[in-house]
C-alpha cells in the first residue's frame, strides 16, 4: 500500500503536457470503490473496540462492506433502497429549486438493520455537529465520496472524526487540509482524481497545483508513486 502514497513536493514529475481531465469518484468501477473503502477501514479501525463509520452518501455496497466489519456501526445518509426501474409507472417527483435537498415526496426516513443505520436525508454540518456531542471521536471515522471539497471540510470540522476519507476531484485546492494523498489504482489514466486521508488534528497546508498536476500525470519514463 505505501507505494500508492503521493509525497507531494517530492514525487517524480512529468512535463505537464499529459492533458489530464478532471476525474470523479464515479469514474471508478464499483469494485475499485469498495477496495478503497475497505483499505481505509482496515487501517483506521480495529476490533474488538466498537467504532462508527459515517458515509456522507450511502454506497451501493453498504451491506457488503458492513459484513466485513461487524464491530463497526455504519451510518449512511442519502440512502436509496433501490433505483427506479423502467417498468415503474410512478412519475418522478417534481423538482423544487427552492428546496433542492427534497428529492422524494415522502418524508426522510431512518432504518436500522444489524450494524447499519440508513437515512434518506442529507448529511449536513448541523447533523454532524450534533452527533459529535454524543459519540467518542476516538472511535469514529467518516467517508466522503461525491461531496464537494468545501463541504468535506465542513463535515469533518462538525463531526470531528479521528480520520476522514475525502475525494479530491481534479486539482487539489491550493489551501486545503493536510493529509495522506492516496492514488487509486483503477482510475482511468487520463483522469485526475486522488483520495485524501485527513486526521482530526489536521491543519491547513499549501499545495502547489502546478507541481501536483505534474506529479500525478502519466509518463512512460517516470512514476508519481513513492
Amino acid at each position: 500500500m505505501p507505494v500508492r502514497i503521493l509525497q507531494h513536493g517530492f514525487a517524480p514529475v512529468t512535463d505537464g503536457t499529459c492533458g489530464l481531465e478532471t476525474g470523479a469518484w464515479s469514474d471508478m468501477p464499483m469494485h475499485a470503490q469498495f477496495l478503497i473503502d475497505l483499505e481505509f477501514l482496515m487501517r483506521y479501525t480495529s476490533p474488538p473496540t466498537g467504532a462508527s463509520c459515517f458515509y456522507c452518501k450511502s454506497p451501493s455496497y453498504l451491506q457488503e462492506i458492513a459484513s466485513y466489519f461487524p464491530w463497526i456501526h455504519f451510518y449512511a445518509y442519502q440512502h436509496q433502497e433501490r433505483q427506479a426501474s423502467a417498468d415503474d409507472n410512478e412519475e418522478p417527483p417534481e423538482y423544487d429549486p427552492a428546496q433542492p435537498q427534497l428529492v422524494t415526496p415522502v418524508p426522510p426516513s431512518v432504518t436500522v438493520q444489524d450494524n447499519r443505520t440508513t437515512a434518506t436525508c442529507e448529511f449536513t454540518q448541523e447533523i454532524a455537529s450534533r452527533l459529535s456531542q454524543f459519540q467518542s471521536n476516538a472511535n469514529r471515522v467518516m467517508i466522503c465520496h461525491g461531496v464537494g471539497s468545501t463541504k468535506q471540510i465542513c463535515l469533518h470540522t462538525g463531526l470531528r472524526p479521528s480520520f476522514s476519507l475525502m475525494d479530491i476531484e481534479g486539482l487539489i485546492p491550493p489551501d486545503y487540509l493536510e493529509g495522506e494523498i492516496l492514488l487509486p489504482v483503477f482510475i482511468p489514466n487520463h483522469k485526475m482524481f486522488v483520495s485524501l486521508v485527513v486526521s482530526q488534528q489536521a491543519e491547513c497546508r499549501r499545495y502547489d497545483q502546478s507541481t501536483f498536476i505534474n506529479e500525478i500525470g502519466p509518463s512512460e519514463s517516470t512514476s508519481p508513486l513513492e
